[in-house]
């Protein structure tokens, strides 16, 4: 590849877009938003290591037993199903 001797020099904040909805937005926001809830839908969340790791950049609360992603699935009117092992 060519070097084309160019440096960047500006800051890029990479955030997910459930980071900006739960931590910007916030769950009750996205519920008085929501036109045509999902009632009656179970939802099965998969809180993936992409999402929650590293455990020190991320401001959801617990890494281990987290809700954040529930929440919003609640707010939108559906029914957020617990399939993880206890």
């Amino acid at each position: 590849m060519q070097n084309i001797d160019y440096e960047f020099q500006g800051s890029v904040e990479v955030r997910h877009l459930i980071d900006i909805l739960y931590n910007d937005v916030g769950p009750e926001k996205v519920k008085e938003s929501v036109e045509v809830p999902l009632t009656g839908l179970n939802v099965a969340i998969h809180y993936g290591c992409h999402l929650l790791k590293p455990k020190f950049d991320r401001t959801f609360g617990s890494s281990e037993r987290p809700r954040f992603f529930d929440e919003l699935v609640e707010a939108l009117g559906a029914t957020s199903i617990d399939t993880r092992k206890r």
